[in-house]
């Protein structure tokens, strides 16, 4: 990965990505910074406040540049992309940046390494409206030390009716927790206590104890 100076909220993200051999990532509000172009990015950055200087425009730029770079390591990871639909259809930068970064997107799809999936805009509520997610998996570790998110929503009736519990891992302080997790010896399933019939999420039971072993999450603006 080319040396640049990463602001310091994505330092450690980025180190992550120049050695995973597995990145599998879900952006809702933006195309991802992997898959920006330059002139999308830019957009991006002169319209958030509160505004950045000139210095900190081209610092950010450069590093999400460098970040590129996994496409082109050899071997290549395994680089797995969820967009909400809405991202896809803003048109940041006007019709040609517009343009121009759908045209970036098919590119990266025509790659063996690179899928890029759709979240629909009428799907209901689910997991990932909270917040960017990504989760690398790394070089050398054991497979219990890796996150490996199923790229699937199990329906409700799928699962085999297993016992559901409210996840400690999910409060926010409140006592308001609003995920619920049933475990079988294979998978976890996760769902929303609101919408108990609802999509579920089925995960390995591996990388659910090693999601809540986890020290800390990484959540930069990428």
């Amino acid at each position: 990965m080319k040396r640049v100076r990463y602001p310091k909220q994505v330092r450690e993200l980025a180190k992550l990505e120049a050695t995973a051999v597995e990145v599998s990532l879900y952006a809702n509000h933006n195309i991802h910074g992997l898959l920006q172009t330059e002139e999308h990015m830019r957009s991006l950055f002169d319209t958030w406040l509160p505004a950045y200087t000139e210095e900190e425009t081209e610092s950010m730029v450069a590093a999400r540049l460098a970040r590129r770079s996994v496409f082109e390591r050899s071997p290549a990871p395994t680089l797995s992309f969820v967009q909400e639909e809405a991202t896809l259809r803003r048109p940041v930068g006007g019709r040609m940046v517009w343009r121009g970064q759908l045209e970036r997107l098919l590119e990266l799809g025509e790659s063996r390494s690179v899928s890029i999936q759709v979240m629909p805009t009428d799907c209901e509520e689910h997991f990932g409206t909270g917040s960017l997610i990504e989760v690398p998996r790394v070089a050398g570790r054991h497979r219990a030390d890796a996150w490996r998110v199923m790229n699937r929503v199990t329906s409700a009736s799928e699962a085999p009716g297993p016992v559901w519990f409210k996840s400690s891992y999910s409060s926010s302080g409140d006592g308001n927790d609003c995920v619920e997790v049933a475990i079988t010896p294979a998978t976890v399933h996760i769902r929303d206590s609101k919408r108990p019939d609802g999509p579920r999420l089925a995960v390995e039971s591996a990388t659910w104890t090693t999601f809540v072993a986890w020290p800390g999450a990484v959540s930069p603006r990428v």
